[in-house]
């Protein structure tokens, strides 16, 4: 399962999303892990955000 930060009118949502594919559809599952700090501009998790962001990520990352 990877994570990802969904967009959101014009922002992103304030949750870590997992998603994982299943029998060829992509499935989208929120965590319960609010993205703390702000992230990148691009709201990908390859660029770096803000210092408490990238402190945060790997909590994410473990749910």
């Amino acid at each position: 399962m990877g994570i990802r930060i969904l967009p959101y009118r014009g922002g992103y949502r304030h949750y870590w999303y997992g998603e994982y594919r299943e029998g060829g559809r992509l499935h989208q599952v929120r965590l319960s892990v609010k993205i703390a700090g702000v992230p990148p501009k691009s709201l990908s998790i390859k660029d770096e955000g803000s210092v408490l962001y990238e402190k945060g990520m790997p909590t994410g990352k473990s749910k």
